[in-house]
């Protein structure tokens, strides 16, 4: 849902400008007022195939810019945090052959891994959106 052709969907349908990624804070800090995008393509909660932040990860970018006062709570308080979560964590467990009956355990890790993101967030933000791209228990599915 993020990017469609180039496009940022969420920041369309909310009416707001685009916020800045993550990796391009030091190079567009004019861009830091629209909001910081910490999102990194095929990553998760969990470690992914891709060496890249996974979301803990980059919740730890967001409280270390807090630290570093590059947003103050103000900016928080007026700021909604969009979690997506997709279908990454899914595609690892079941690429590393993952069995049917282990699937419920990771299944309740990966949920127990979100709600402790949702909580840390829920520390610093009024406003939240949780968005899946999938369902989280396929093989429960009709």
């Amino acid at each position: 849902m993020k990017y469609v052709c180039g496009r940022d969907l969420a920041a369309k349908y909310l009416k707001v400008k685009s916020p800045i990624p993550y990796r391009l804070r030091k190079l567009m800090p004019q861009h830091l007022k629209y909001g910081m995008n910490f999102a990194f393509g095929g990553t998760g909660v969990f470690n992914t195939f891709v060496p890249l932040p996974n979301m803990t990860t980059q919740i730890d970018f967001l409280e270390q810019l807090i630290k570093d006062k590059v947003y103050n709570s103000l900016d928080l308080t007026n700021s909604v945090a969009l979690v997506s979560v997709a279908g990454n964590d899914y595609g690892r467990y079941m690429l590393t052959n993952g069995s049917q009956v282990n699937h419920y355990f990771e299944l309740f890790i990966l949920v127990k891994d979100l709600f402790h993101v949702l909580f840390t967030l829920e520390k610093t933000f009024r406003h939240y959106i949780i968005y899946t791209m999938f369902n989280l228990d396929s093989s429960l599915s009709p």
